[in-house]
């Protein structure tokens, strides 16, 4: 359903033009935890629709990279997430020392 707030004042998250380019020709690939909305087009454009304000920098990065093209594969919540824990590259050293 059409908010009428949507309609008559552009600022509440997208223009007129968005929303009719959003009707027409995009394709909801996902969410993020934010709420915000991420669409494509069959010309390969991106774009998001906002959750409350407009605020570019609660994108977060992986989102990020997939609207700049930068990836191509669409990031999904339910990926692994890689572990930043310290891990040891070096060998226990087996020498025992003699006093």
């Amino acid at each position: 359903m059409i908010n009428p707030k949507q309609i008559f004042i552009w600022w509440h998250r997208q223009t007129i033009g968005t929303f009719l380019k959003t009707m027409f020709f995009g394709k909801l690939v996902g969410q993020d935890s934010s709420g915000n909305k991420y669409y494509i087009s069959k010309k390969d454009e991106r774009w998001v629709i906002y959750q409350n304000n407009i605020e570019a920098s609660k994108i977060n990065a992986d989102w990020y990279l997939w609207m700049h093209h930068t990836v191509n594969e669409i990031p999904s919540s339910k990926k692994k997430k890689i572990s930043l824990a310290k891990k040891t590259f070096r060998k226990p050293n087996r020498y025992i020392e003699l006093l």
